[in-house]
Protein backbone atom coordinates (compact mmCIF):
# COMPACT_ATOMS: atom_id res chain seq x y z
CA UNK A 1 0.00 0.00 0.00
CA UNK A 2 1.49 3.35 -0.85
CA UNK A 3 0.87 6.39 1.82
CA UNK A 4 1.36 9.66 0.07
CA UNK A 5 2.35 12.21 2.53
CA UNK A 6 4.61 13.90 0.11
CA UNK A 7 4.35 14.82 -3.53
CA UNK A 8 5.39 12.18 -5.58
CA UNK A 9 6.91 13.01 -9.12
CA UNK A 10 6.99 10.19 -12.05
CA UNK A 11 10.27 10.75 -13.73
CA UNK A 12 10.89 8.92 -17.09
CA UNK A 13 14.70 9.38 -18.02
CA UNK A 14 14.39 9.56 -22.15
CA UNK A 15 17.80 9.84 -24.62
CA UNK A 16 18.73 13.58 -23.37
CA UNK A 17 15.78 14.70 -21.58
CA UNK A 18 14.06 13.87 -18.29
CA UNK A 19 9.93 13.77 -18.50
CA UNK A 20 8.78 14.84 -14.93
CA UNK A 21 5.04 14.56 -14.15
CA UNK A 22 2.84 15.08 -10.48
CA UNK A 23 2.13 11.75 -9.02
CA UNK A 24 -0.26 11.09 -6.58
CA UNK A 25 -3.16 12.82 -4.37
CA UNK A 26 -2.80 16.76 -3.98
CA UNK A 27 -2.12 19.62 -6.26
CA UNK A 28 1.77 20.62 -6.81
CA UNK A 29 2.98 24.00 -8.19
CA UNK A 30 5.27 22.31 -10.82
CA UNK A 31 9.16 21.99 -10.50
CA UNK A 32 11.17 25.45 -10.58
CA UNK A 33 7.77 27.35 -11.96
CA UNK A 34 7.47 25.02 -14.92
CA UNK A 35 3.98 23.07 -14.53
CA UNK A 36 3.90 19.72 -15.17
CA UNK A 37 4.29 17.91 -17.30
CA UNK A 38 7.62 19.03 -18.42
CA UNK A 39 10.87 18.07 -20.33
CA UNK A 40 14.61 18.79 -18.51
CA UNK A 41 17.61 18.36 -19.68
CA UNK A 42 19.59 17.14 -17.07
CA UNK A 43 21.27 20.03 -16.68
CA UNK A 44 18.13 21.82 -15.64
CA UNK A 45 17.01 19.55 -13.49
CA UNK A 46 17.17 20.33 -10.05
CA UNK A 47 19.77 19.49 -7.19
CA UNK A 48 17.61 17.69 -4.67
CA UNK A 49 15.86 15.23 -7.42
CA UNK A 50 19.19 14.72 -9.19
CA UNK A 51 20.13 13.51 -6.16
CA UNK A 52 17.29 10.89 -5.48
CA UNK A 53 17.48 10.08 -8.61
CA UNK A 54 21.39 8.97 -8.02
CA UNK A 55 20.45 6.97 -5.01
CA UNK A 56 17.82 5.09 -7.02
CA UNK A 57 19.65 4.23 -10.29
CA UNK A 58 21.43 1.98 -7.32
CA UNK A 59 18.43 -0.16 -6.77
CA UNK A 60 17.15 -3.12 -9.27
CA UNK A 61 14.66 -2.75 -10.93
CA UNK A 62 13.05 -6.02 -11.44
CA UNK A 63 10.16 -6.53 -9.15
CA UNK A 64 9.39 -6.43 -6.52
CA UNK A 65 10.76 -2.97 -6.06
CA UNK A 66 11.25 -1.32 -2.72
CA UNK A 67 10.05 2.11 -1.79
CA UNK A 68 13.08 3.61 -0.37
CA UNK A 69 11.71 6.11 2.39
CA UNK A 70 12.39 9.79 1.26
CA UNK A 71 13.87 9.10 -2.01
CA UNK A 72 11.16 7.41 -4.15
CA UNK A 73 11.22 4.13 -5.72
CA UNK A 74 12.51 2.43 -9.32
CA UNK A 75 9.33 0.99 -11.18
CA UNK A 76 11.62 0.00 -14.80
CA UNK A 77 15.01 0.64 -16.30
CA UNK A 78 14.23 4.44 -16.50
CA UNK A 79 11.32 5.06 -15.05
CA UNK A 80 11.27 6.73 -11.07
CA UNK A 81 8.75 8.17 -8.93
CA UNK A 82 10.55 10.69 -6.96
CA UNK A 83 9.65 11.76 -3.49
CA UNK A 84 9.20 15.77 -2.60
CA UNK A 85 9.24 16.51 1.09
CA UNK A 86 8.56 20.73 0.81
CA UNK A 87 11.29 22.38 2.91
CA UNK A 88 12.87 18.81 4.28
CA UNK A 89 14.47 18.99 0.30
CA UNK A 90 16.59 21.41 -1.23
CA UNK A 91 19.90 21.95 -1.84
CA UNK A 92 21.23 22.27 1.58
CA UNK A 93 23.87 19.21 2.17
CA UNK A 94 23.59 19.59 5.90
CA UNK A 95 27.68 20.52 6.04
CA UNK A 96 28.97 23.43 7.40
CA UNK A 97 30.54 26.11 5.53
Amino acid sequence: MLLFNAHKYRVKLLNNLIEVNEFGLGEGAGIDGRSLPAFFTYEELPLWMERKLAVLQTFSYEPPTADVHGIGKRIAKNIFWVDYDGDKDGDDTGKES
